[in-house]
């Protein structure tokens, strides 16, 4: 019997929290052991790829720590699911004025999603998908304290601050950092099982 392959691709930004690219990546990695161990015969697969949208091959991320092996955004490349990380910032502002420097980001996502990939974001994250336009029409949540600015500059994104997580469709966003862990735990449960 064949197994299934699930492939998350974590989008590599410099200044991204870290938690956001390593927890869901260890989180597969302990997932892919214990299914191996439950059913070693037909276990799924469980992949996490750290990648670039703009071919760079490490970046740093918002605690200083360098990130490197990243690998380059194929033009076939496949995932089940686009993670974009949380960046760091102290004013939802500063992501806003960014916003030209996201531009690889924004074409690598678009294509994807024009692809079929489905596309998620944790915590500031979020600003990004609205930013790239792939949250119009879309029920979204992102960190609380960002809800005021992110109504006011998104207002065809449905926010929905007070949720955890919120799946609408081929997109799913969530709120604070370590909220990307709940994101991680159900997306592991439709592959393998609760």
């Amino acid at each position: 019997m064949t197994s299934k392959t699930y492939r998350l691709g974590l989008l590599a930004i410099d200044g991204c929290m870290l938690s956001s690219l390593s927890g869901p990546a260890d989180a597969l990695r302990v997932a892919q052991t214990l299914a191996e161990i439950r059913s070693p015969a037909d276990a799924p697969r469980f992949e996490s790829i750290v990648f670039s949208a703009r071919g760079a091959t490490h970046v740093r991320s918002e605690s200083g720590i360098e990130i490197s092996g990243i690998k380059p955004l194929g033009r076939n490349a496949r995932f089940d699911l686009v993670l974009v990380p949380g960046i760091n910032h102290h004013r939802p502002r500063e992501l806003l004025d960014r916003r030209a420097e996201f531009e690889p980001e924004f074409a690598a996502l678009r294509a994807l999603h024009l692809r079929g990939t489905r596309l998620a974001a944790t915590c500031s994250g979020t600003y990004l998908l609205a930013m790239a336009r792939l949250l119009d029409g879309h029920r979204a949540t992102t960190s609380w304290w960002m809800a005021s600015s992110f109504r006011r500059h998104f207002p065809n994104v449905q926010l929905e601050e007070q949720a955890l997580m919120v799946e609408d469709g081929d997109v799913i966003t969530t709120g604070a950092s370590t909220a990307v862990f709940s994101l991680v735990i159900r997306l592991i449960a439709q592959v393998a099982g609760e």
